[in-house]
């Protein structure tokens, strides 16, 4: 039986009632605010697809404001999936303009948010691209040392001449602590489904963990 990711759906409701106890204990000063100015970058450590694997990867992703609602977001992610005869990279890439608005709940300071992205998704010299969707929230603990966020991504790609579709989900927990100043180290972890509407084949990658580091300014 093939091994089941533990960001489920069920695991995303169970993480945003610790988020909400911590938030209760650990209150962020009221005048830390989650920052949409960042630019990060990690290296995938650990995760597999369908039981293989995955031999290597990374992410970068920033953000810059736009006004005080509004911002711009960037990602990159690149997956090697270590299989015979060789490694087989996948790679995703986004660049959209969003959404967020800050509010203080329980002394915690929290930004619900949301963005519509172009998304280009590329395997083997075969290049899809179409939409995303991203829905998520960010909150700060520990006077604004700790940020842990949770998030949720939908997207449609697709190639016209290759008569491809493929459908995107994506769930992703992700922790970040302040080091020194504006720098945090940082832990992701991502559960991402690719699905062909038409015949229903999927590929699962399960429990992909990237360590980083992000720089606010």
């Amino acid at each position: 039986m093939r091994k089941q990711g533990f960001l489920t759906s069920r695991s995303l409701i169970a993480a945003g009632a610790v988020l909400g106890f911590l938030g209760l204990a650990m209150p962020a000063s009221a005048q830390e605010r989650v920052s949409w100015d960042f630019l990060s970058g990690s290296l995938m450590v650990d995760g597999d697809i369908e039981d293989i694997d995955l031999d290597q990867g990374y992410r970068l992703e920033g953000a810059a404001s736009l006004g005080e609602y509004v911002f711009f977001r960037t990602r990159i992610d690149n997956h090697d999936v270590d299989q015979d005869p060789g490694p087989i990279v996948i790679d995703t890439q986004e660049w959209g303009i969003g959404g967020h608005y800050p509010v203080d709940l329980g002394g915690v300071s929290m930004s619900p948010w949301g963005a519509l992205s172009y998304e280009r998704l590329s395997a083997e010299g075969a290049v899809l691209d179409g939409w995303s969707l991203n829905l998520g929230i960010r909150a700060l603990f520990l006077n604004g040392d700790l940020e842990a966020g949770l998030g949720y991504k939908m997207a449609e790609v697709e190639n016209d001449d290759m008569d491809a579709e493929i459908d995107i989900d994506a769930l992703e927990l992700s922790v970040a602590y302040r080091v020194v100043n504006n720098v945090d180290a940082m832990l992701n972890i991502n559960n991402i489904t690719l699905e062909d509407p038409d015949t229903g084949d999927s590929v699962d990658f399960d429990n992909v963990i990237s360590l980083g580091a992000r720089f606010r300014f």
